[in-house]
């Protein structure tokens, strides 16, 4: 675990259904290296394979940061969705994001992170 914590922001339909989860919500803050840079918060339901438990001040999410990459870099890697690995970084640290956004809206949690 790494002990760099993000700020998160819940929206009030966000802190709603999350006051009625039974299980903490699994959060994925992915940041992804290939040909270009893509940053995207995903809601898995199980923790990510070779992410980093990051520290939260809410007991009802469990936030990870995972970084990939590709083998092979192709422009089709925008749109589909290539095999990845777990990108090795020396100090995960520098990469955590600063700030989570969670919110809920019609059934479905949607989100994003950011560095600023």
């Amino acid at each position: 675990m790494v002990s760099k914590t993000p700020q998160l922001k819940l929206s009030k339909n966000a802190a709603k259904a999350l006051a009625k989860l039974s299980q903490p919500l699994i959060v994925e803050c992915e940041l992804y290296f290939s040909c270009l840079i893509r940053i995207r918060l995903l809601f898995p339901g199980k923790p990510p394979e070779g992410a980093i438990s990051l520290t939260t001040e809410n007991n009802k999410i469990d936030l990870y940061f995972r970084p990939i990459m590709t083998k092979n870099c192709s422009g089709a890697d925008v749109v589909n969705e290539p095999d990845v690995e777990t990108f090795p970084i020396k100090k995960p640290e520098a990469f955590i994001p600063r700030y989570v956004d969670i919110t809920y809206k019609n059934g479905k949690w949607l989100g994003d992170f950011s560095y600023q």
